[in-house]
């Protein structure tokens, strides 16, 4: 699944997570592929299931 940094972000806020959020601001790319950037998304413990249930 390809999604926008932006929706990541707003996930770990959502969380309360706003510090992981402003470290994940400056580490992930613009466009996030959850395959080929799980191990990020696994350092913020963003599971594919949780961003697209997130999306809906």
């Amino acid at each position: 699944m390809v999604t926008t940094r932006e929706n990541v972000v707003h996930l770990l806020r959502g969380r309360g997570e706003h510090d992981q959020a402003m470290v994940a601001t400056c580490m992930l790319p613009t466009q996030v592929d959850t395959e080929r950037d799980a191990a990020l998304l696994h350092h913020f413990g963003v599971e594919e299931g949780a961003l697209s249930d997130h999306l809906r």
